[in-house]
């Protein structure tokens, strides 16, 4: 099907505004220029891109109760909503089921991450509004480096795709700015090989997903690498 950019995020657009009018019918639906804004943003190459700085990142930390603990301090005036950008990134194993079709996987992914979203509201002080800020797909076998290179003999991936996409996302900075997502998740359709079995050939652990256990918006510029990245197995 030929489509144009601006027939695409007028598409989006839509249903960007389908959605929030189900789970949020009391809110009005957003500005034309926010809906386009947070759903969709089209890059058409990544390339590698060189670190041109290194800021150490320092942690601060007190004890309780004989055990470290993360000093965390909320400013007096904290939003009682907070809403994370979300980079979501489509393997294109998972793209592949969809025919490669951006018009069939979009209403997919909105949905899916409405359903995620509704998770999260039961959290408070702060609440919680999940915001896909961008989406990529990958409509080529092996631009994400770390999906490529992380394929098993079991065709699943290997526990360390993890590790290699927080530098892989980091080298992308001057195409995808560090600082215009708070999340980057990659979506696929292979689950991860947890621990493989060299005896038996075969994964004894399977894991459906995986994320890093430090704090959102996390950059590590020291190693050249990002620490808010997560992926996940999905169906369709």
């Amino acid at each position: 099907m030929e489509w144009s950019p601006r027939k695409f995020m007028r598409r989006c657009r839509g249903l960007a505004r389908s959605y929030n009018e189900i789970y949020e019918p009391h809110l009005s639906a957003p500005a034309p220029d926010v809906a386009i804004e947070h759903v969709v943003r089209y890059t058409p190459e990544l390339r590698i891109a060189d670190a041109r700085y290194i800021t150490p990142d320092i942690e601060k930390h007190k004890i309780v109760n004989n055990s470290f603990e993360e000093l965390r301090k909320l400013p007096d005036n904290y939003p009682t909503i907070v809403y994370p950008e979300i980079m979501v990134v489509v393997a294109f194993d998972l793209y592949e089921k969809f025919k490669l079709n951006p018009w069939k996987i979009i209403p997919y992914l909105l949905s899916f991450w409405n359903s995620v979203d509704m998770r999260y509201r039961f959290l408070e002080n702060p609440r919680y509004r999940l915001n896909i800020k961008q989406i990529v797909l990958e409509s080529e076998p092996g631009i994400l480096s770390y999906i490529k290179g992380h394929i098993n003999s079991t065709n699943y991936l290997s526990y360390n795709c993890l590790q290699d996409s927080t530098k892989f996302w980091y080298e992308q900075k001057d195409v995808i700015p560090l600082d215009s997502y708070d999340l980057v998740v990659t979506m696929t359709y292979r689950k991860i090989c947890g621990f493989y079995n060299v005896e038996e050939e075969k994964c004894t652990l399977i894991v459906y997903g995986q994320a890093l256990s430090t704090s959102a918006c996390h950059l590590d510029h020291e190693r050249k690498s990002i620490k808010k990245a997560a992926i996940g197995a999905y169906d369709d």
